[in-house]
């Protein structure tokens, strides 16, 4: 009975330690988005603490050595979740820095592309549709990368966008069909890239500054504000623009 005692608090114990690592690591974790693995493997280690805890008596009483093992399997088993978790998050590491590397090929070939179509259609004094002028120009307001922790790419795309308008291959009045926003289809290149991408955001005080400063390069490039559908975009023209805190976004004031 006494060696069934002692091997019951050495137990209780274990299972104590191990309980509270598991309960530790919940509550550090408490904010942390779910994982399914890490949340699963969280699941089993209780219950086979609890399950240790209930056969080391009985191994004791039939004077196994099981019970030393149930002592150290509980022990070890409190730091299941946090291997887990750990794996799980290098996993996921790895699978991001080959998603980023991945994006940022693209975005880097696609630029070279840009800018040998910029240079052909300059020889050739071909201008871009409406259309296509605007799928340069959201390609441009994609440069910066920094989102995902890659480099911001913006002064070689801005500096493309502009070679483009003082090449005249883009026209920031060329008056748009169809596009992605089809109840702008018809307006202006620069209103509707305004309408469609910034005015929302004027509304909600979160204007990217990137975009902002890309609706700055085609207003001054001969748009015409003249427009009496460039009303709202007059008015805002003349506010302040205020940056936030991280100085990726700013209101008009």
């Amino acid at each position: 009975m006494k060696r069934i005692a002692v091997v019951i608090a050495i137990q209780l114990a274990a299972a104590a330690v191990s309980m509270l690592n598991l309960l530790h690591f919940e509550l550090t974790n408490l904010l942390q988005p779910s994982q399914n693995a890490t949340d699963l493997a969280a699941l089993v280690a209780f219950g086979a603490v609890i399950v240790l805890t209930v056969a080391a008596p009985l191994a004791a009483a039939k004077r196994t050595r099981w019970p030393a093992a149930a002592v150290a399997a509980t022990l070890i088993i409190g730091f299941a979740p946090r291997i887990v978790d750990a794996a799980t998050r290098h996993v996921t590491a790895v699978a991001r820095k080959r998603e980023d590397r991945g994006i940022e090929s693209k975005f880097l070939s696609d630029l070279a592309a840009r800018k040998q179509d910029v240079a052909t259609r300059i020889s050739d004094g071909r201008s871009y549709t409406p259309e296509e002028a605007f799928g340069f120009i959201w390609f441009v307001s994609g440069a910066d990368l920094s989102y995902r922790g890659l480099p911001d790419y913006s002064g070689d795309a801005f500096a493309l966008l502009q070679q483009a308008l003082q090449g005249k291959l883009v026209d920031p009045n060329g008056r748009v069909q169809g596009g992605p926003w089809n109840k702008l289809s018809g307006m202006p290149l620069f209103l509707y890239f305004y309408e469609g991408n910034i005015r929302p955001a004027v509304r909600a005080n979160a204007v990217y500054l990137h975009d902002w400063k890309l609706l700055e390069l085609l207003v001054g490039n001969d748009a015409d504000l003249t427009l009496a559908e460039a009303a709202s975009l007059r008015e805002d023209l003349h506010k302040t623009p205020v940056r936030d805190a991280t100085g990726r976004f700013m209101r008009l004031e």
